[in-house]
């Protein structure tokens, strides 16, 4: 009877393991469907305003945890441009250099 409890208690422990591997890993693979199609919709952008929106609007669903933006900077210029993600709006702000 000891060797039938044991065996229960641990088939039901590796159980609650592989569920939260498989949680984890549905997590994953929405993550990467998600930076696919930002990816195939960043191939289609003709100008870096259609780039900005949708780098916008993917890091908010991938990153909704999270508040800022992100920095793109040109050397050859010395220019910085910021992108606030904000509602799936992208606010570009150009700065001069330092």
């Amino acid at each position: 009877m000891r060797w039938k409890k044991r065996c229960t208690g641990e088939l039901q422990e590796s159980n609650e393991r592989l569920q939260q591997i498989n949680s984890q890993l549905q997590r994953t693979l929405k993550e990467i469907r998600r930076l696919n199609e930002m990816s195939d919709r960043l191939q289609a952008c003709y100008t870096r305003e259609q780039a900005y929106a949708i780098v916008s609007l993917y890091m908010e669903q991938l990153f909704p945890h999270l508040e800022g933006g992100i920095c793109h900077q040109r050397i050859e210029k010395l220019s910085r441009r910021d992108v606030e993600l904000g509602g799936g709006k992208f606010h570009p702000k150009t700065f001069p250099p330092r």
